[in-house]
């Protein structure tokens, strides 16, 4: 009786802890599909210095791009890259990994809040609003698809950056905007959605397992 509890037990944390690496994958794989093809940018490659590339020169050290979008307000109008990554990796690089985690916390935040609000969807496998424990709850075969799918977007994507095209890879609505300058600001608010998303998520989390850490988030709210 003790060996096969203890069996059972083993078996049951082996198939939680496949589910939670599942999501984490999920959380940390991309959202390119909406991601517009990078812009080549002319070399300026200084050799014999640590972290030069092709947008990092002696005249511009930090590896930003001076008409760069994302320099609001918000951030004291400038680029805001207190670590100084951008001298050690390529900035097009760097900006399409901000804008893929910020869709990612978008639609991570409303998929936290959305169960509470609205209740769940019809289903035998998930049975809390509770969006931590959920993530054991989901059916190995829901994460699988789920993986499936996403690794469909990544590889046409992919198929799509190497054709040189200029187009949007997936714009059904015309959303992009033609005029150059209202698609930049369209760029713009995306990008600020995007980290307030990052924000809002992280504190979700802190809240959760620090219960009185976010002060506008009461103890119990999440779940």
């Amino acid at each position: 009786g003790v060996r096969d509890a203890a069996i059972s037990h083993v078996v049951c944390h082996t198939t939680t802890t496949m589910k939670v690496a599942a999501v984490l994958a999920c959380m940390l794989a991309s959202a390119t599909a909406f991601q517009a093809p990078r812009v080549a940018r002319t070399s300026t490659v200084v050799s014999g210095i640590r972290g030069m590339d092709e947008t990092t020169s002696l005249v511009n050290p930090t590896g930003i791009p001076a008409d760069t979008i994302g320099s609001t307000v918000e951030v004291g109008g400038k680029p805001f890259d207190p670590l100084g990554l951008a001298v050690y990796r390529d900035f097009d690089e760097l900006r399409a990994c901000e804008i893929k985690n910020g869709r990612v916390a978008m639609l991570a935040t409303t998929g936290w809040v959305w169960p509470q609000m609205f209740g769940l969807f019809d289903s035998k496998d998930v049975t809390t609003t509770d969006p931590i424990k959920a993530i054991a709850e989901v059916d190995a075969a829901g994460w699988a698809q789920i993986l499936v799918l996403i690794g469909s977007f990544e590889a046409l994507e992919y198929k799509h950056r190497k054709s040189g095209s200029t187009a949007p890879f997936f714009d059904p609505f015309n959303q992009v905007p033609s005029d150059p300058k209202k698609a930049a600001l369209k760029q713009e608010s995306e990008l600020k959605n995007g980290r307030l998303a990052m924000l809002a998520f992280a504190s979700y989390i802190s809240a959760y397992y620090i219960p009185g850490s976010v002060p506008a988030l009461p103890a119990g709210w999440s779940h």
